[in-house]
């Protein structure tokens, strides 16, 4: 399987102010492309089908969200909002994440939201 870095993906214009409005013309353009990824110039990609989005979620053995690199990207990393930005459970991963998510999977189930 390709690195999503040596794909040839769509680009979804999410930065534009039409998008935000109505993304679904572009997208459904982008899917005519690859069914559920696409590029954005917002610096990452945009995962725009609910079942890959669904299926992605458990894959934490090979995908992870940047948080934990936010900061240092902004030059943050010595702030207040950077020491937030790292030390939330979404920044954590591996054990230290599975720990933290266990302890608060309670407070997430359907009943409770």
């Amino acid at each position: 399987m390709p690195l999503v870095t040596e794909m040839d993906l769509p680009l979804l214009p999410a930065e534009q102010p039409d998008f935000s409005v109505n993304p679904w013309p572009a997208v459904e353009e982008a899917r005519k492309k690859h069914p559920w990824l696409a590029r954005s110039n917002l610096g990452g990609y945009i995962i725009h089908g609910y079942q890959a989005a669904k299926d992605i979620v458990f894959m934490d053995d090979k995908l992870r969200p940047y948080f934990d690199g936010v900061a240092e990207f902004y030059g943050a990393e010595n702030t207040d909002w950077g020491r937030f930005m790292s030390e939330m459970m979404i920044a954590r991963h591996g054990p230290d994440h599975a720990r933290m998510r266990a302890a608060a999977a309670d407070a997430f189930t359907p009943r409770n939201i």
